[in-house]
């Protein structure tokens, strides 16, 4: 639930078509650009050994099947909270167990935050790319989530809750801070917490990258201390859920703060270096051999996803109501998702699934995935919205007509929003449209 420098035109398009996007410059310019990008950037490192696909790759390679892979998160959040709402996910059955951890959808965003927006940074490393620029990166960023985000509150607390808005209200969720000041309550809003963590994420990567992606004579060396850091990072998380469950961080909403969470932003960035890393280094060299065998095999990798999904369903992992969870049960539940989403993202970018990629990345696939930052944004006030033009009560059921609402109201508005605000302020705000317009005035000039 996770999302921004001058390029060429191609590269400019793509860059703000998507809110998850990597970071790929060249000597002259630094640019985030857009896993659409078209065509991939052809390999000139050495391959995997397997099918010379796998490993090796440029910063800028393509991803197609990642669009479809946010859209698919989107949808699982929307259907865990309708599944909440309608009081389906409550009834004790084994569907009802699983739509429970339907919020899995969040996870997945992370995953593929971690992978996209760091790769830039561990090519730079691996000194397979030139260093990312922090001013474009932090601009693309904002002008990806924030117009949006400033929309959907605005609206929702002039509109849809006005008469029961504070000021405390605007400038928390405006500044995504609501789970630092306990402010949260707002059941139109309480979503956001998840944007609040994949915000601070954007904030800290720079910091993480120049930690420990700082460029190397020898690319072993590089390697082995970004996977040192990666996984010091997410130890730090871990230790930190600890601390919380045994009562030594004494926050209400400590359980919302990115530390609980950042082991699956590490398990993308995890991807990220693997993505990039050739046989000609040594380090975790057979872990990684085993990994991109696997990853030549969609089915055998998304049946263990599906597998370590449906074991989080078990009652081994957080309650399905909004009881508190013990700190096992916690990290038992954070470890299988985490593991989920890699194995499910793990053969969409080690390797090449034709099929796959034409069905996540093209047409309604790619469509869903560059509207899905606002099906999430605008799901639960739809969820509300549909209660309402149904008649319904909190937890009386029809769980499915409630879905079909909900998805269509979602869709429709986030259609909108991409259409009329998200595409056109990321031209604007990224700067595309003041750099196309220098070349016309020197145009105009040299006619004179």
């Amino acid at each position: 639930m996770s999302a921004p420098t001058d390029t060429d035109e191609t590269e400019q398009d793509a860059a703000v078509a998507t809110d998850d996007a990597a970071v790929a410059t060249d000597d002259a310019a630094t640019a985030e650009i857009s896993d659409k990008q078209a065509p991939p950037e052809k390999d000139t490192s050495e391959g995997s050994g397997i099918t010379g696909l796998p490993t090796g790759r440029s910063a800028g390679m393509h991803y197609p099947a990642l669009d479809g892979a946010r859209a698919i998160g989107a949808f699982m959040v929307l259907m865990t909270h309708v599944g909440f709402r309608s009081g389906a996910s409550l009834d004790g059955t084994m569907f009802g167990g699983v739509l429970a951890r339907f919020n899995f959808g969040v996870t997945l965003f992370f995953v593929l935050s971690g992978f996209l927006l760091y790769r830039p940074f561990a090519a730079y490393g691996l000194g397979l790319g030139s260093k990312p620029k922090v001013r474009p990166y932090f601009r693309r960023r904002a002008s990806r989530i924030i117009p949006a985000l400033w929309a959907f509150v605005v609206i929702v607390l002039l509109f849809v809750v006005p008469n029961q808005t504070t000021f405390k209200d605007f400038y928390s969720y405006l500044l995504l801070i609501q789970v630092y000041n306990n402010n949260d309550a707002r059941p139109e809003l309480t979503h956001l917490w998840s944007l609040s963590s994949e915000v601070l994420f954007y904030l800290l990567l720079p910091v993480l990258a120049w930690l420990f992606a700082r460029q190397s004579p020898d690319r072993n060396t590089a390697a082995r201390r970004q996977l040192i850091g990666i996984a010091a990072v997410a130890g730090a998380g871990y230790l930190f859920s600890l601390a919380r469950g045994a009562g030594w961080i004494d926050h209400f909403q400590a359980a919302l703060w990115l530390p609980n969470f950042i082991s699956w932003f590490c398990l993308g960035m995890f991807l990220a270096v693997l993505s990039l890393i050739g046989k000609e280094v040594t380090v975790i060299a057979r872990l990684r051999s085993v990994l991109e065998q696997w990853a030549q095999s969609l089915a055998t990798c998304w049946f263990v996803a599906i597998g370590l999904f449906l074991l989080s369903s078990l009652p081994i992992g957080t309650p399905y109501d909004l009881s508190i969870a013990t700190s096992g049960q916690f990290i038992t539940q954070n470890i299988l998702f985490g593991l989920s989403a890699f194995f499910f993202v793990l053969p969409l970018v080690l390797a090449t699934h034709r099929r796959t990629n034409k069905v996540l990345g093209t047409g309604v696939g790619r469509y869903l995935g560059d509207i899905s930052y606002s099906i999430y944004l605008w799901h639960v006030p739809a969820l509300i919205w549909a209660e309402s033009m149904l008649g319904l009560e909190l937890f009386s059921g029809n769980f499915w007509l409630l879905t079909a609402l909900t998805t269509a109201l979602s869709i429709a508005v986030a259609s909108a929003s991409w259409l009329l605000l998200e595409r056109p302020a990321m031209r604007y705000l990224s700067g595309r449209r003041r750099r196309q317009a220098k070349p016309k005035k020197a145009q105009q000039a040299s006619a004179a």
